[in-house]
């Protein structure tokens, strides 16, 4: 009937959930879960709501609620779940009566109507997922706890500034560089005095070649352990920018190459927004698979989404080009890799060298050196 279908898991072992989650998927049903424990009324002891994780983290795409039945009275329980993810809730309403009286785990109109609202204050104290700009409240009340950069000795205008040149210290004067927004190179924007504040200008400083790498691989670093891909501490890291490295975030990717031999496995990382150009290989034969994120693959002309999980075969010879919207990370399983393979359609970048459009980053304990 093409009806969505609202499923409990009360008393259901984790193998019974499994078998019935992939019996709805297999009929293509649209479906949610519910955490549910099937004793009238539940006592606190017994809700289970840690549950309600368990079954996101092991079900990513199905929604997943909270049934209850504790005690009318407790309004904490609805606020928890909602806090650890559950999105649809259902809870047994009645009307006692001279003849009918109310059982023990059914809310009453009153109750009900506290019970949404304990709903509505946890809605509202949990946010939104995605994480937003500090309000301007919230910059003052930091700005007072937060140390400055000044001079440690005189400094000329346009002096590159290293970290023994300065110190960090409070009180932190507005318009002021503050230690957090501190990196090394920054350019002085006039002369300094011994001790005189670091305006905050410096910061629009280009960035020199460390601070940009080091900022992309924090990035990178997020979106895996936000796609809970690990990667070995011996896997080795190229940059792709085939316009340089000042335009990495338009056109290229990060390339974890975890093995070569008569096979090859890389992981490719595209940040939002990232491109890269139209080539081919006359060597390798390749297969992506995506992982994470949205993927757009043209091959020879033919535009290809593929979904998570899907695979997408690329022969050599097979011009082909990729990008992303929101992200993407996905595995290349080749054959053997092989240096100057790649060749581009764009003539700017087939006249450069491959050490002019790659950088090459041995482990990764590279990045944790710069971050401490």
């Amino acid at each position: 009937m093409n009806k969505p279908v609202i499923v409990s898991t009360a008393g259901l072992s984790m193998d019974k959930i499994d078998r019935l989650v992939s019996f709805l998927e297999s009929r293509n049903m649209h479906f949610a879960l519910m955490h549910c424990v099937a004793i009238y009324p539940t006592p606190n002891d017994k809700l289970r709501l840690n549950q309600i994780n368990v079954l996101k983290e092991r079900f990513p795409d199905v929604p997943i609620g909270f049934s209850t039945h504790e005690d009318p009275d407790n309004y904490a329980a609805i606020q928890i779940a909602y806090g650890k993810g559950a999105r649809l809730f259902e809870r047994h309403v009645g009307m006692e009566t001279e003849e009918h009286k109310l059982n023990r785990y059914s809310s009453r109109p009153e109750q009900i109507a506290r019970w949404i609202e304990a709903h509505k204050q946890a809605v509202a104290a949990c946010g939104g997922e995605h994480r937003s700009p500090a309000s301007p409240e919230e910059i003052a009340s930091l700005r007072s706890l937060m140390r400055g950069v000044f001079a440690r000795e005189e400094i000329k205008k346009g002096d590159k500034l290293k970290r023994d040149k300065v110190y960090f210290a409070m009180p932190l004067s507005d318009g002021q560089l503050t230690s957090g927004d501190w990196f090394d190179g920054v350019e002085a924007d006039k002369d300094y005095s011994p001790h005189e504040p670091v305006n905050m200008a410096v910061a629009n400083t280009v960035l020199p070649p460390e601070e940009i790498i080091y900022r992309i691989m924090l990035q990178v670093k997020g979106m895996l352990h936000k796609a809970r891909i690990h990667i070995g501490k011996d896997s080795s890291i190229e940059l792709s920018h085939h316009y340089g490295l000042e335009r990495f975030r338009e056109f290229g990717a990060v390339i974890m190459n975890c093995i070569n031999r008569k096979y090859c496995k890389k992981l490719i990382i595209q940040l939002p927004r990232q491109k890269h150009p139209y080539h081919f290989h006359k060597k390798k034969e390749e297969t992506f698979q995506l992982l994470y994120g949205d993927l757009e693959v043209e091959l020879d002309g033919k535009r290809i989404k593929p979904q998570i999980g899907d695979t997408i075969l690329v022969r050599p010879g097979e011009w082909h080009k990729f990008h992303t919207l929101d992200g993407a990370i996905f595995e290349e399983v080749s054959t053997t890799h092989f240096d100057n393979d790649s060749f581009y359609e764009d003539d700017r970048i087939a006249r450069l060298p491959r050490e002019a459009r790659k950088t090459v980053i041995s482990k990764w304990n590279v990045i944790e050196k710069q971050a401490s």
